[in-house]
């Protein structure tokens, strides 16, 4: 009788490294960059093992209600039989985290009137405004203590005027658009 041994030749490849993420970032925050390091990892196995292999995923990076970016060493999930250049079988993952910015359109927004006098009529009496910030903010500002829109009509003489609106926005929320833009005051005896 005779044993036939088959020896497969050993075999190399380079493959990505890909991040696998799981879990919910903080409210209002979203994922702005993934780096590895190293990104890409030279598997070595017979060419059998390494057929179809073009990329090696992490286990999975658990983003833990994150709010700011953080460095985390993870395993790769590659089967132990397949060896790996360097040696070691973990990357460093960084997540870079950063708030969500939105754009917002708030209608019908109320315009209060500073120094009114008793015979007056504001038209339109309401503004339609579009805000760019970050979302946590946008998404209460009409609750914010910061938001106001007022239109002064302090020292102004009988008969009609056309004013603009003063637009108080809370810190870090930009003020993208403004309809109408100016107010027509009419002011009787």
């Amino acid at each position: 009788p005779s044993l036939t041994i088959r020896l497969e030749r050993l075999s190399q490849k380079t493959a990505e490294v890909i991040a696998i993420l799981e879990g919910d970032l903080a409210p209002g925050f979203e994922v702005a960059a993934v780096s590895l390091q190293p990104n890409r990892i030279l598997l070595k196995g017979t060419a059998t093992m390494l057929a179809g292999i073009d990329t090696v995923e992490t286990r999975s990076i658990d983003l833990e209600k994150a709010s700011e970016s953080f460095k985390k060493e993870v395993a790769l999930n590659l089967p132990e039989v397949i060896a790996v250049d360097p040696p070691l079988r973990f990357v460093v993952a960084h997540v870079e985290v950063k708030e969500r910015v939105i754009t917002r359109v708030l209608e019908s927004i109320p315009v209060s009137v500073k120094g009114a006098s008793a015979g007056l009529r504001l038209h339109p009496a309401a503004i339609t405004l579009t805000v760019r910030g970050p979302e946590a903010i946008v998404n209460t500002i009409e609750t914010d203590p910061a938001f106001a829109v007022t239109v002064d009509l302090s020292n102004l003489a009988t008969g009609t005027h056309s004013l603009k609106a003063v637009i108080n926005l809370p810190v870090r929320t930009t003020l993208v658009r403004v309809s109408p833009e100016r107010f027509s005051v009419n002011i009787s005896q």
